[in-house]
Formats: structure tokens, C-alpha cells, sequence
């Protein structure tokens, strides 16, 4: 099959756009913002942007990596600029009161020295910062300002998640939340562009700081064509449910998944004949609370648990899978754009969502392909449990998939466009923005050299105004 040229993003100038990225946490690092700056790397490059990603190996004293093959395009594009190891008590504080943070204070005039090497080099057209955490918006700020260039920054989660959204301290002073707060106001306030997953997400962000930045909303990308033909274990004499990520007590808020386990129960209680039909795959690293759940339940023979598997595995699972089950915390609004859920539905796979009533996968909902229920609702559990396996058995389970509208949200390509549409904002803003402290810059010059050259040469005039 022929590939279809795509059309290269231009900068004014006429070269391709160049994108200098920082996100400290970055393939093949195994976190989710990890994998979703990888994913929106990826798509940009194949869309002919010329991006090199700024990250930090070591922001973590241990990592777990993953050896995908879907992250040897955004791995090639990246560039490692590790956190100093030794301690430097002076250098740090000069640092920290230099760029104002607490953290990191050397790894973030680290990252402006060699965003000037590689803007020397070849120069930039755009600043992107990724965060959590949030230091990536630091480092981006100072960045922009040093290279003189238009600043987008991304934020996927709450800012300081876990900290802000719970409105807890967790042991940080008085002085750490106060500059943590202090840059979510800088960086909304400063920024030519901010960048949310989603909707709820963005509303949050305006109301705890009643700022009314500039800002537009970029979903999560889903799958790649190549992750499409990632062969998985079958099960097609079975109604195949998959929970892929973290469960319960794995997550800084908690994804209680006894709601969707004694939904099943009931479910099996009641038509016991069809447990041998019926699989639940947990992919992803066992959790303690859903483990003891099962055995109580008596799930044993029905759930099954992966283990931590890599990311290409997970999503040979969710590939094939008959129905893919989110779980999400039971909190009273969902603002939260899980990346899993953009998986699921690039894959086209009927999705189960065990979420807020108010969030935004109730809101995906009303497209059609995800069926939400509370999250600790048992009894509707089991209800929609034995509407799928009744579609399963009479072959109709395609009925229950997402529409090709709700699909093409997370297309690769299309989140790329709509990247470059905001960069595009960006670069206009900055521009504005830049014609219009030089014009003030030029009348307070002109103005401060009229007093001077009008007091030395005795104007009467301005004398006579200005007595």
C-alpha cells in the first residue's frame, strides 16, 4: 500500500516547525505522563515536526523502564539532562533563589544552558513544557524567556497532584505551597497557550485561580496503526473483560475496584452456568485490596492478573479483549481524561466505565460506546455485565462499539493537527505580545529622553506643564 505524502508543518520563516520539548518524565520511563509525552512525540514527528524532547533519567532514585518498541521513534528525539547527584548546598540555593524553586533549583539551569547549546545549533520556533511535575513549566518559563520564544505548556493533571486536588499538605511547608501555587499562577498567567486533556480539567484550573488564560483542550493520543496489529491472547469462546493500569491502593486516588468485583459476583451468583464464558484481565502490577477482594468473592477461576507487563503487552491485551472496563476514582467530578480510556476507544472497544456521574467520561458517553455507571454501584455492574454477554452470544457486541467520530478524537494525526493549530496561537500571541512591550519600551524611551533633553535645555513649555 502506497503511504499518502502529509503535508509538513511550516514555520513563517518556510522550514519545518522545530519544537523544543521539556518533559521530565519521558520514555522509557514507565509512568503514564511518561507514556503520553512519548505517544504526542511520536505523533509529531510522523507528522513532519521537528521536535527534540529536553527529559530527566534520574528525577527518580528508581525507575522502572519500559522496553517497548512504540518508543524507539520518541526516544530517538529526546535528550537526557540528568538532576546533578552531588550535594552542592551553596550552588542550590543560588539556584533556587535564581529561578525561584525548591526543587530541582540545578536542574532547571541546566536544562536553559543546554536549550541554548542545541537553539544555537538549530534553532527553535516553539517552547513545550509537559508536566507533572510541575517543574517542567519552571524550566519552561525561564527557557522561553532566555531563547525569546513562544511558550505552550501541557498540563495533564491537577497541578502538584497529589497535593492541590486533595487539599492536603502531605508534610510540604508553608513556603513549598506557596511557590507551587505561585507558578500554577505564573504559568497560566505567562503562557501563550495552555494545553488540557480535557474540558473539566481546563474549568478546574480557571476556578481555583479565577484566571482566565488563554488556553485550548488536546486529548491524550491513542493508538498507532502499527499498535493495531499487536497480536494478543484470545479468547473468543469467552466474553473477555480488561482492566489495563493501576488499581486501588496503587493510585494516589484510589480506584476502588470492589464495585466492579461484586457487580461480577452477582452477576455469576445469577447465571452460574456461564462462569466458564466469563474472563476479567487485570494487566498491570497485582494490588493487595482487589487480590484479598477476589479470593473473598471467590473470583479466583474468573479473574485473572497479569503482573507488570510492558506497554506493547498491555496493549495486546486491550487489543483483544471483548470489552474494556475503566475505574475511576469516587470522587464528585471527574476531571480527569484517563489515558487508558483513549486506548480503549481508538481500539474500538466497548467500553464499561466505572466513573463519576459529572466527569469526563460521562461526558465521552453521550457519543455512544461507553456505558458509566457509579463507581461502587454492584447491582448495575451485574446489569450491564449480563447486557454484554447477551450481545456476546448473539454476535452482537460491534453494536456496543464507539462511533468513528468518537474514535478520531484520539487519532494520532488529528491530535498532531490540532498541536499545531495551538502552536500556531502560540506563535501569534508572542508576537503581539512582543510588538507591545516594544512599543512601550520605545514611548517610555521617548518619553524619558523628552523630560531629560526639556529640563536640560529649559523647555517653558514642559516647565509650564509639569510645574
Amino acid at each position: 500500500m502506497t503511504e499518502r505524502p502529509r503535508e509538513i508543518p511550516q514555520t513563517a520563516g518556510g522550514g519545518s516547525l522545530r519544537v523544543l520539548c521539556i518533559s521530565p518524565w519521558f520514555v522509557p520511563l514507565a509512568n503514564s505522563e511518561a507514556f503520553c509525552g512519548g505517544k504526542l512525540a511520536r505523533a509529531l514527528i510522523e507528522s513532519g515536526v521537528d521536535i527534540e524532547v529536553i527529559h530527566c533519567s534520574n528525577y527518580f532514585r528508581t525507575s522502572h523502564l519500559d522496553s517497548s518498541a512504540s518508543w524507539r521513534v520518541a526516544m530517538g528525539a529526546s535528550v537526557d539532562v540528568r538532576t546533578p547527584v552531588e550535594r552542592q548546598r551553596v550552588r542550590s540555593l543560588v539556584a533556587g533563589a535564581r529561578y525561584r524553586s525548591l526543587s530541582f533549583a540545578r536542574w532547571i539551569p541546566a536544562v536553559v544552558k543546554q536549550s541554548r547549546l542545541m537553539h544555537e545549533h538549530k534553532p527553535f520556533d516553539l517552547v513545550y513544557s509537559r508536566s507533572l511535575p510541575y517543574v517542567a513549566h519552571i524550566a519552561g518559563y525561564w527557557t522561553a524567556k532566555a531563547l525569546s520564544l513562544p511558550w505552550v505548556a501541557n498540563i495533564n493533571d491537577p497541578w502538584d497532584f497529589p497535593r492541590s486536588f486533595r487539599d492536603e499538605v502531605h508534610g510540604a511547608t508553608w513556603l513549598t505551597n506557596s511557590l507551587s501555587d505561585s507558578w500554577l499562577r505564573r504559568t497560566l498567567a505567562t503562557a501563550n497557550v495552555v494545553t488540557y486533556p480535557s474540558e473539566r480539567l481546563r474549568d478546574y484550573h480557571r476556578r481555583r485561580t479565577r484566571i482566565d488564560h488563554p488556553a485550548a483542550v488536546i486529548p491524550h493520543v491513542g493508538c498507532f496503526a502499527s499498535e493495531r496489529s499487536l497480536a494478543g491472547p484470545q479468547c473468543d469462546d469467552a466474553l473477555h473483560f480488561v482492566h489495563a493500569g493501576k488499581l486501588g491502593s496503587n493510585e494516589s486516588i484510589k480506584r476502588d475496584s470492589q464495585g466492579l468485583l461484586a457487580g461480577l459476583s452477582l452477576f455469576l451468583d445469577r447465571n452460574p452456568e456461564v462462569r466458564s464464558r466469563i474472563v476479567l484481565t487485570l494487566v498491570g502490577s497485582a494490588d493487595p485490596e482487589t487480590q484479598s477482594c477476589v479470593e473473598r468473592l471467590r473470583l479466583g477461576s474468573v479473574v485473572r492478573t497479569t503482573g507488570s507487563v510492558s506497554y506493547d503487552e498491555s496493549i495486546r491485551y486491550i487489543r483483544d479483549a471483548s470489552v474494556c472496563v475503566l475505574v475511576e476514582g469516587n470522587i464528585a467530578e471527574g476531571i480527569f481524561l484517563a489515558s487508558k480510556l483513549g486506548y480503549y476507544l481508538s481500539l474500538g472497544k466497548p467500553v464499561l466505565a466505572l466513573s463519576p456521574r459529572a466527569g469526563v467520561a460521562a461526558d465521552l458517553a453521550k457519543e455512544g460506546g461507553i456505558t458509566r455507571v457509579d463507581v461502587t454501584d454492584a447491582e448495575s455492574v451485574a446489569a450491564e455485565i449480563a447486557r454484554y454477554y447477551g450481545d456476546f452470544c448473539q454476535g452482537n457486541l460491534a453494536t456496543r462499539a464507539p462511533s468513528s467520530s468518537l474514535r478520531s478524537m484520539f487519532e494520532p494525526q488529528v491530535i498532531a493537527k490540532q498541536f499545531l493549530e495551538v502552536a500556531r496561537q502560540a506563535e501569534a500571541a508572542h508576537k503581539s505580545d512582543t510588538a507591545t512591550k516594544n512599543r512601550k519600551r520605545t514611548t517610555r524611551n521617548w518619553d524619558e529622553s523628552y523630560v531629560r533633553d526639556s529640563v536640560r535645555s529649559g523647555d517653558p513649555s514642559w516647565n509650564a506643564q509639569h510645574k
